[in-house]
């Protein structure tokens, strides 16, 4: 915030009560004291609007550069998921952080310009108590939302299922959460509404495989086909699989 005091009288001039009482033309002392006074409202808004610009760059200077430390510090092995409630939570810190900034930026340059910012103030306290009140829903959005990605229950990029809903996390935030389904419908689902949640991809999944072969064919043979298609893919991707593969046996017969 710039640091820059200005008279408290710039509205509260005296050139309308001079006009008021007759003093028109207006004499040069009054005409100086109306360019001092306006020069006074110009310089105001002038140093507010660069010291919110300044601040806001510094402000996103400051996020940038803490969580950049913490990614970098950040284990290689789960270093994608952590990036991403990293990125989530830096989205989070720099909304708030420049709402903040401007209102304060506002209540300064109202201050300086003579407005008496205390009803202003006590009013925007009603109108955010009422607002409250009035939308239940989004605060509870926004809460389970903050608790979704602190605790992380699952991010962007994960499959889950929710609500009845299966597909990949396209997009989440305080208030609402995005999955593409396996026919690539985007479903929106508000995080006040989340009850349960299945994440299919967080840290490990078990891939369940069944084959339909005909009844002829011998378990031995089908298990020995089975396990030989399983080693080529260890082999072909040894970072994926976390463990070997096994075999269940034969389930049902049809």
């Amino acid at each position: 915030m710039p640091f820059i005091i200005f008279p408290r009288s710039v509205l509260t001039t005296s050139l309308w009560f001079d006009w008021v009482a007759g003093a028109w033309p207006l004499s040069g002392a009054v005409l100086q004291r109306g360019a001092f006074l306006l020069a006074g409202v110009v310089a105001a808004l002038v140093g507010g609007l660069l010291g919110t610009w300044l601040a806001l760059k510094l402000f996103d200077a400051g996020v940038r550069l803490l969580f950049g430390l913490l990614k970098k510090r950040t284990p290689e092995v789960p270093g994608l998921r952590v990036f991403q409630r990293l990125n989530t939570a830096a989205a989070i810190v720099r909304s708030l952080g420049k709402t903040v900034i401007i209102f304060l930026a506002v209540t300064w340059v109202l201050s300086a310009l003579g407005v008496n910012i205390a009803p202003i103030l006590a009013s925007a306290g009603i109108v955010g108590l009422a607002v409250g009140f009035g939308a239940q829903s989004l605060v509870k959005d926004v809460i389970s939302g903050f608790f979704i990605i602190m605790e992380d229950q699952f991010g962007v990029g994960d499959v889950i299922e929710l609500n009845g809903h299966q597909g990949l996390v396209e997009r989440m935030n305080l208030r609402f959460t995005q999955v593409r389904n396996s026919h690539g419908s985007v479903i929106t689902i508000p995080n006040g509404q989340i009850a349960t949640v299945i994440n299919h991809s967080k840290q490990w999944a078990r891939a369940v495989i069944d084959i339909n072969v005909p009844l002829h064919v011998a378990p031995e043979e089908l298990r020995d086909v089975m396990l030989r298609a399983a080693e080529r893919i260890e082999q072909a991707m040894p970072s994926a699989i976390l463990e070997p593969v096994e075999w269940v046996g034969v389930e049902t017969l049809k």
